[in-house]
């Protein structure tokens, strides 16, 4: 048995060199094709690498402005509450204002308002801080009649308004023909439900 041996490099070579086979720049061109697929996979790969690393650095600001919001409307609350607890403490005047307008008679005028602070108590133990309404608001009017029977007139009508527990004269003086007073009044505070 005779073996018998075939180059098969030598045989292509041949049949390419004949001009039987595939050209060759085809091979070349196949090289040239997939190294330039090799560099533009990579072009990609760090095209991809680069958009990862923003959107890392997106999310990081995102979990960030979100821990931020979270602050802000903690601190926001707090301020709508200190604003509530403010504006739970505040007197309506007008009602009040309104109230005085109708009872006023004839022949007496308000010149000034003032307000009267309740003394500050200076024993901490004693306050409440879940006391929020004061307990009394006091007023203390000025103002002028033209004969003393329009001031009495005028404090009887205090004395029967619905939106004060009481009023008294704090003193009365006549000059030029009128009468000037202050009237300390006391309203009733409306309570919150």
């Amino acid at each position: 048995m005779q073996v018998q041996q075939i180059n098969l490099l030598t045989a292509m070579t041949r049949e390419s060199a004949a001009g039987e086979g595939l050209p060759v720049w085809v091979p070349w061109l196949l090289m040239v094709l997939i190294l330039l697929s090799g560099v533009g996979v990579y072009q990609k790969n760090v095209e991809m690498t680069a958009l990862k690393g923003q959107i890392t650095g997106l999310k990081e600001k995102k979990d960030f402005l979100i821990k931020e919001m979270g602050a802000a409307e903690a601190a926001m609350k707090d301020v709508v509450q200190i604003l509530a607890a403010k504006l739970s403490k505040r007197i309506r005047w007008s009602p009040f204002m309104r109230e005085v307008s109708m009872i006023i008679p004839e022949g007496v005028w308000i010149t000034r308002w003032e307000n009267i602070e309740p003394p500050v108590s200076l024993d901490k133990t004693a306050q409440n801080e879940t006391d929020t309404i004061p307990k009394a608001v006091q007023v203390k009017m000025a103002g002028e009649a033209l004969s003393q029977e329009q001031l009495a007139l005028f404090l009887s009508t205090l004395d029967r308004s619905p939106l004060l527990t009481e009023s008294r004269l704090a003193h009365a003086r006549k000059m030029n023909k009128e009468m000037q007073f202050e009237v300390i009044v006391t309203l009733k505070m409306e309570h919150p439900k």
